[in-house]
């Protein structure tokens, strides 16, 4: 299988195949709860590459804090709990309109193996905001966890 890239960031391949053959379904809020104790909200997982990169094309400049974005002007986007843009791919998004939460693919760390991460809203940072915070490692743990392979 080629390689497939969003926002020029490679994904993993075990995502392209679970994509491809159709495995790669939202899993039960019990699952995703276990990962992930602070999302209580619906998601649903990003069925396509397309909407992957309609989704991960961010550019909401006047509501960075609030949702804890990269600024390329701030240095915060470095580390956690900022998100950075240029080096993530959101592969999941509130059912919900109005939760505002999302999990994506963290290349900030390795190309070649993403972390995950999830901004949580019920921990509150200053000024405002949803903190993102590492929920895998590696997205082969994630689809293990989430009982994807």
């Amino acid at each position: 299988m080629k390689q497939q890239y969003v926002n020029k960031l490679p994904l993993p391949r075990l995502l392209t195949e679970l994509i491809s053959s159709g495995k790669w379904k939202t899993p039960s809020s019990n699952l995703i709860e276990k990962i992930a104790p602070f999302l209580k909200e619906e998601l649903e997982f990003l069925q396509t590459i397309e909407s992957m990169e309609s989704n991960s094309s961010i550019d909401l400049p006047e509501y960075e804090n609030m949702f804890q974005l990269d600024s390329k002007k701030d240095e915060r986007a470095n580390n956690l709990p900022w998100m950075d843009t240029s080096k993530s791919v959101l592969i999941a998004l509130n059912k919900i309109p109005g939760d505002d939460i999302a999990i994506a693919l963290d290349y900030r760390n390795s190309i070649d193996s993403p972390r995950l991460i999830a901004n949580n809203w019920h921990t509150m940072t200053k000024p405002i905001g949803g903190k993102w915070e590492v929920i895998s490692d590696s997205f082969q743990e994630f689809a293990k966890d989430l009982k994807l392979i």
